[in-house]
């Protein structure tokens, strides 16, 4: 089984599994869990890192976070902190683990860059989950699913 975490606030944890006569089904999904610090939403260490072993994956694939164009700085350091707090989370708890820049895996996987496409994307790969993708904001549920499915195809 891969997990494929996609690292942001509304990003989501995807096990999938890696049989091929399955089609790579989704075997579990985790919204990503937050809790509030000092009246900001930040990512629940303790939940992930609770979900992470209840469901022990061959490998975990993280999205590489980086800053955009325009952003400001409370922005990018909020996108690397969630970022840096996943991977450290791995590290810690010994789990193996890599890395990839968005811009990366979504162009070898013919990925858009657009949230819809890819939402829409995932409800035609998995149609019997199709459901977990309908809404707008489930579009972190649909970049985890095709990161996961990335890293299966290409034997990572």
């Amino acid at each position: 089984m891969i997990l494929a975490i996609d690292p942001g606030l509304k990003g989501a944890l995807v096990w999938m599994a890696e049989d091929d006569n399955l089609g790579h089904p989704i075997v579990d999904f985790l919204d990503m869990p937050t809790i509030k610090i000092r009246d900001r939403d930040t990512v629940d260490a303790h939940t992930v890192l609770a979900a992470v072993q209840a469901r022990m994956a061959r490998l975990v694939i993280i999205e590489r976070v980086e800053t955009r164009p325009g952003n400001g700085a409370v922005a990018a350091l909020k996108t690397g902190y969630g970022g840096g707090l996943l991977q450290g989370i791995m590290i810690g708890a010994g789990i193996p683990h890599m890395m990839v820049l968005a811009k990366t895996w979504k162009q070898k996987a013919g990925v858009p860059a657009d949230k819809g496409e890819c939402r829409a994307m995932a409800q035609r790969l998995w149609p019997s989950s199709a459901h977990l993708f309908k809404r707008v904001k489930d579009d972190g549920r649909a970049d985890a699913a095709l990161l996961a499915r990335w890293a299966i195809t290409s034997q990572i």
